[in-house]
């Protein structure tokens, strides 16, 4: 989502001081957490899907021709699962850049990722 400015909260960094230098260096810090995050979990989505991958072509050995069936009804109740998921994600993130954008909330955001 390129030009959204919610962070999440374990993102932010309170820095006491409010110079120029501290501000720069909170934004930074923010930055690098959410980018070692977003790699954490690219990782983490690498090696479910190659596990995914492994346990697909052994039940497609075990099952033969009932696979492709057992395959499709499988894949049907995961994506009723993962539109609830991904609804439950978007509802989050708005409520996060509600928060954030509310004339109460003083804390700094970053406009860009580097």
């Amino acid at each position: 989502m390129p030009g959204k400015k919610a962070h999440p909260n374990y993102a932010k960094i309170k820095v006491p001081n409010t110079s120029q230098a501290a501000t720069k260096t909170q934004n930074k810090t923010q930055i690098i957490h959410i980018k070692e995050e977003i790699k954490f979990l690219y990782r983490k989505k690498d090696k479910l899907n190659r596990d995914l991958h492994q346990a697909k072509l052994k039940a497609a050995q075990e099952w033969n021709s009932l696979w492709p069936p057992i395959q499709e009804s499988i894949e049907t109740s995961i994506n009723s699962i993962v539109n609830r998921k991904y609804t439950n994600l978007h509802d989050k993130l708005h409520r996060l850049e509600e928060k954030q954008h509310s004339p109460h909330n003083k804390t700094v955001t970053v406009s860009t990722i580097e």
